[in-house]
């Protein structure tokens, strides 16, 4: 939700009850998560754009 949403992070937090910090930390893991590895081989769409 905090990702793919137009609000904050502090907004959505709100709406949720927690703490804003502690979901900026969660997202900024999940953001982590699903960056490519360094080392990883371009896709098909990256390889043409």
């Amino acid at each position: 939700m905090a990702l793919r949403s137009s609000k904050t992070i502090s907004e959505v937090a709100r709406k949720l009850e927690l703490n804003s910090e502690m979901l900026r930390g969660w997202v900024k893991k999940q953001q982590k998560q699903q960056e490519p590895s360094p080392d990883a081989e371009l896709t098909v769409n990256e390889r043409c754009a």
